[in-house]
């Protein structure tokens, strides 16, 4: 393993600040020199529960950003790993167990890396926040790639309902993280904006919902992603319910309650709502055209 190094990411567009993990990583000199028996066990082990697994932030098979112990997230610097080893590996034990693996490919990827991950027949991450044309318009459901997984959102970033309301936008003024130079007001003119191009994408037929009613665009954008060809449609929990707090704000620690919420009840309880029933039933039918259930 590492030894005086954490990992973590440098400032980016989802953490203005840096993140700092405070966790440390494989060696690539010592993953050599142990034949990546390391690697080779985590992988098994987490394919041994499931039909498959998502790395994150996946970019990591090629160089990871290494930060000096007590040092700020800006000392770091990037090391590089032995990519075609540990994609190959990767791919290996994939196919051995019958499994998928989708590779978490949101930022700046590293030279090769799109290529190699797409040879091996892993899927990218198509997150609906992300997914914009030329115009900065959301693309239609049809133009997401094949193979990839088309998702609602991940972990760190603004649920549907969130976003509508612009809740991200109350945490990015109470903390600081406003755009240089972008004021709350010029904010909520951009965001009031980007909820027509949104809602254009989702649905040209009803009238654009109010930023106080954000149900109507949840249960859009979740047909949206079922629409789409993408081999996997991915929706989190957390939009299923329409909940507007995201578990994770990326680059704080203290500031935010980073994985700390609890769900109100047991999943299976949270999923026979009337309104997470509603929107499976609308995953399905989108996804498969199969008729909803009564």
């Amino acid at each position: 393993m590492l030894d005086g190094l954490t990992i973590g990411a440098p400032p980016d567009p989802l953490g203005p600040l840096g993140q700092n993990w405070s966790i440390t990583g494989f060696s690539p000199d010592g993953l050599r020199e142990a034949g990546y028996d390391p690697w080779i066990a985590m992988i098994r082990a987490g394919l041994a529960v499931g039909g498959g697994l998502r790395i994150d932030h996946a970019f990591g098979l090629a160089r990871l950003w290494v930060i000096p112990e007590s040092g700020a997230t800006s000392d770091g610097a990037y090391l590089a790993y032995p990519f075609e080893d540990l994609v190959r590996l990767t791919a290996l034990e994939a196919h051995r167990a019958d499994a998928l693996v989708i590779a978490e490919d949101l930022g700046t990827a590293p030279y090769g890396f799109t290529q190699a991950v797409t040879d091996r027949r892993m899927l990218g991450m198509r997150v609906l926040w992300f997914e914009r044309a030329a115009d900065h318009g959301f693309i239609g459901a049809q133009d997401y790639e094949p193979l990839s997984t088309a998702m609602s959102g991940t972990h760190d970033t603004v649920t549907v309902a969130g976003w509508w309301r612009g809740r991200d936008l109350d945490w990015a003024e109470q903390l600081g993280r406003l755009p240089e130079g972008i004021g709350r007001a010029e904010a909520e003119a951009i965001r009031e904006w980007d909820r027509g191009l949104l809602w254009s994408t989702l649905n040209h037929e009803a009238p654009r919902p109010a930023p106080d009613d954000p149900t109507p665009v949840v249960d859009a954008a979740i047909a949206h992603i079922a629409r789409t060809p993408a081999c996997l449609a991915l929706i989190s929990l957390e939009d299923m319910l329409g909940l507007e707090e995201q578990p994770n704000l990326p680059g704080t620690v203290a500031v935010h309650p980073n994985w700390c919420r609890r769900m109100a009840a047991p999943t299976a309880q949270l999923l026979e709502s009337p309104d997470a029933r509603r929107r499976c039933a609308i995953l399905d039918q989108a996804r498969h055209g199969s008729a909803p259930p009564q």
